[in-house]
């Protein structure tokens, strides 16, 4: 939005490397802020952000950098053509062509060529585009397991509003509280059985010490936990882990809770070491989703790329061709890495971008007005 909205700023206030530097710092500060461990570091990284912009209020308030200075005319005669025509024929000068350069001379500097944006690469880039989107598309139809360590680094993905990760006997582990919830972002969506490996300590008499999983108000299982670690199976019906288009519907995980003692006076219910999904046999893949998803993440990536288009254009002018081709290359090998990312992780790329069509819609219309005011009578 920073970089959108200042971009015509960019040229004459000279603040190019500025939202570069800036988007730079919020990028990678918006990466690393989980787990909790790294928080410091992007808030560290977010102050360096604040300080920049404040460095770019203050080269604002300086005003534009000065327009070099306009050439003077010469002395009354023969004059080129670089002087100005109204200006000369205003003051009574005789026009005339620039002179060839003499035989043997320097030859002048030729202008830098234009974005041609030539059929082969408009060309190339569509095939681009067409295989990664097949690509990702399959990739995101498969039926695949997934599991989750809980207590482990990485493990925010899938669960949130948890005690710290906790240690002892070589296991990572987290108490729940009265309401957690689990999300498997990516999930197959059809059947598929979920695995819990919890742990509960015995409960004194007349204590309820019952876990309910419920997804989108309807009651999945309710269960008393047995003393010590064990793993408990439950067959979710199809539906259970999807909304009605692509996000990812969480599975609230409400358990009873008590106080262990004087030491430790948190209201916790059960601890869990992991939990997996797999697949039925025989499980179909999910077209129909796969390729929804890979045609948001596919229009995401265009969106991104004419954003990009538009900050290089207005910031420094008219794209010359070999601007234009490195344009093309990085749309193309973005593509190429979302493409990997879905075969290597699709669990982690559904996380990392969870495009629904109403947010694509929203950066459309903010990009495409943009566009349109910049450029509204231009040739571009």
């Amino acid at each position: 939005m920073l970089a959108l909205s200042t971009a015509p700023l960019a040229r004459p206030y000279r603040l190019g490397g500025w939202l570069w530097l800036l988007g730079l710092l919020v990028l990678v500060a918006d990466f690393i802020k989980w787990p909790a461990e790294r928080f410091l570091a992007a808030l560290l990284l977010m102050l360096l952000a604040q300080g920049l912009l404040v460095g770019m209020l203050v080269r604002l308030r300086r005003g534009p950098a000065p327009a070099p200075a306009p050439t003077p005319l010469p002395a009354r005669g023969d004059v080129l053509h670089t002087t100005p025509r109204p200006a000369a024929q205003a003051a009574g000068y005789r026009l005339r062509s620039r002179p060839a350069p003499a035989p043997g001379g320097p030859a002048p500097a030729p202008l830098p060529p234009r974005a041609t944006w030539s059929p082969w690469l408009l060309g190339l880039a569509a095939g681009t585009l067409a295989l990664g989107l097949a690509a990702i598309a399959g990739a995101l139809a498969l039926p695949r397991a997934q599991r989750y360590d809980i207590g482990a680094p990485a493990d925010y993905v899938a669960v949130s509003a948890m005690f710290e990760r906790e240690q002892r006997d070589g296991l990572s582990y987290r108490w729940t509280r009265a309401g957690d919830r689990l999300t498997l972002h990516g999930a197959y969506g059809g059947p598929a059985l979920l695995q819990l490996r919890l742990y509960a300590e015995p409960s004194a008499a007349g204590r309820d010490n019952r876990l309910s999983l419920r997804s989108a108000q309807q009651v999945l299982a309710t269960f008393a936990p047995q003393p010590g670690w064990r793993v408990y199976q439950l067959l979710l019906p199809t539906g259970t882990l999807h909304t009605s288009g692509v996000g990812a519907r969480p599975v609230a995980l409400v358990s009873a809770t008590y106080a262990p003692g004087p030491g430790d006076a948190r209201p916790r219910g059960v601890a869990l070491d992991w939990l997996s999904l797999a697949p039925l046999a025989g499980a179909a893949p999910q077209l129909g989703r796969g390729l929804l998803q890979a045609l948001l993440l596919t229009a995401g990536l265009v969106l991104a790329w004419v954003a990009g288009w538009y900050v290089l254009t207005v910031a420094s002018g008219p794209l010359s061709a070999g601007q234009a081709r490195g344009l093309v290359a990085a749309g193309m090998l973005a593509m190429g890495g979302l493409a990997w990312w879905a075969l290597v992780d699709p669990a982690g790329l559904a996380w990392a971008l969870p495009l629904t069509p109403t947010l694509l819609l929203g950066g459309a219309t903010l990009v495409g007005g943009l566009v349109w005011y910049c450029f509204a009578g231009k040739q571009i």
